[in-house]
């Protein structure tokens, strides 16, 4: 592209000069008794002349008289250049020319290239009729001497430009890369437990997405480890008790040699391993809530809580407890089926220790304003306003309660809601009896 501009360059400093050269011919041209004569200036053919000892050829001729003067066998311009835009040859010779500018074109001749400045010259005599045609042409060894010569040195230019480009490119890339390269040292130079946030100073914008990015996976790394944490310890906390009951059962089992007395402390045995068991379920519930965003699933809670009600009904039934379900609409809500049905079975379960028999325990499913809402109602001794905030705590039972529990329930509850974007709130039971517990999720499309 270089080449091809300085060409174009060189082409038009010597075309001026060939022009020039053309039009000096074109105003010696006289009549002389009929006849058409060129007084050559040669000092405009001198003008022509360079270090290169380029070759000059011209010609002039007529359609009447034929050749003037200069090298007959010159090449004439092309043929869409040869009358120009004038009218074609008329029975007794040319028509008058309208393009009387003066055109280049290049040729080839005697084994060499020429660049030509042709032009038509009308002639108004008696008798002359049709234009003048006259040709100067040239070698192109100057002109591409010139050509090469810019080509150069451009390339020069261009060089020393990409060289300075590359050294400032180099030099702003480092300095950009400056932060990252402490941000790489901050990095290795850490703690493994360190989980704190990368510090986002003096970062390149186009780096801050990857340290958001960054900072996001490891606040979800932090959320992980803390819900390891708390699993560990909650549950080095709370089994530490029932597995000792359970060793202390089992020795004096060993022990005894009554079989009724035998066959009571295999019984309490038996129902210390099962709440133990209840325990470790809810712990791993908790743990999942707190660990990881619910999986994309949407599932209708109605049909849900539905299904989770008639699984419940046998123990229910064994306290002569009156469980039911309300709702028929589906109730479209996004999240993990497994945390939401460990969400309702929790609920139902709480109701059902703190009804006493005779009770009654309603659970509802609802849509409120693109919500979804589930209710569930009992008849029991309800919780005071005082103590509704604390029993979300983990571990947390009201005082004077007497029925069997871990205090881990409602928090469950409450993880599983918040997980999916929802809360929970506990209210007085129908007709100011009992406890009402209310969990709201966002509904699905």
């Amino acid at each position: 592209m270089t080449y091809r501009t300085a060409l174009d360059s060189a082409n038009q400093a010597y075309d001026r000069t060939l022009q020039g050269a053309l039009l000096a011919i074109s105003e010696r041209v006289a009549v002389d008794e009929g006849l058409i004569r060129i007084d050559l200036p040669y000092a405009s053919l001198e003008m022509l002349e360079n270090d290169f000892q380029d070759r000059i050829y011209y010609r002039v001729s007529h359609p009447q008289q034929g050749e003037i003067t200069g090298y007959p066998d010159l090449p004439e311009p092309p043929p869409g250049k040869r009358f120009g835009i004038g009218r074609a040859i008329s029975g007794d010779g040319l028509d008058e020319v309208h393009n009387r500018k003066p055109f280049f074109f290049e040729t080839a001749y005697h084994g060499e290239r020429l660049r030509i400045a042709a032009m038509w010259r009308p002639l108004f005599y008696p008798g002359i009729r049709g234009p003048l045609l006259i040709e100067i042409g040239e070698t192109l060894g100057a002109r591409n001497q010139l050509a090469r010569q810019l080509l150069v040195e451009s390339l020069v230019k261009e060089g020393a430009l990409i060289v300075l480009g590359a050294l400032l490119i180099a030099f702003g890339v480092l300095h950009a890369l400056g932060p990252l390269r402490r941000l790489r040292r901050d990095v290795a130079a850490r703690d493994p437990a360190d989980l704190s946030p990368l510090a986002a100073d003096n970062v390149p914008s186009e780096v801050m997405p990857l340290v958001e990015a960054v900072n996001a996976h490891t606040a979800r790394v932090r959320q992980l480890t803390e819900a390891q944490r708390q699993f560990i310890d909650d549950a080095a906390h709370q089994l530490k008790t029932p597995l000792a009951i359970i060793k202390s059962q089992a020795d004096l089992a060993q022990r005894e040699t009554d079989p009724l007395r035998l066959q009571r402390m295999v019984g309490d045995i038996g129902q210390t391993a099962t709440a133990t068991a209840r325990l470790v379920q809810q712990l791993l519930t908790l743990a999942r809530s707190d660990a990881a965003p619910p999986a994309d699933q949407v599932a209708d809670l109605t049909e849900l809580a539905r299904q989770t009600t008639f699984d419940w009904l046998p123990q229910a039934l064994a306290r002569r407890i009156d469980l039911g379900f309300e709702g028929e609409a589906p109730c479209k809500v996004a999240g993990d089926t497994v945390l939401l049905r460990e969400l309702v079975a929790n609920l139902i379960d709480n109701a059902l220790r703190y009804t006493p028999a005779e009770g009654v325990v309603t659970v509802a499913a609802m849509a409120v304003a693109g919500d979804v809402v589930l209710r569930v109602d009992d008849s029991g001794l309800g919780i005071a306003a005082a103590e509704r905030e604390r029993v979300f705590d983990r571990f947390y039972r009201p005082a004077g309660s007497g029925a069997p529990g871990n205090g881990l329930g409602l928090a469950i509850v409450r993880a599983i809601a918040r997980r999916h974007g929802g809360d929970v709130r506990l209210d007085d039971g129908p007709q100011g009896r009992g406890l009402r517990v209310e969990v709201r999720l966002p509904g699905a499309a």
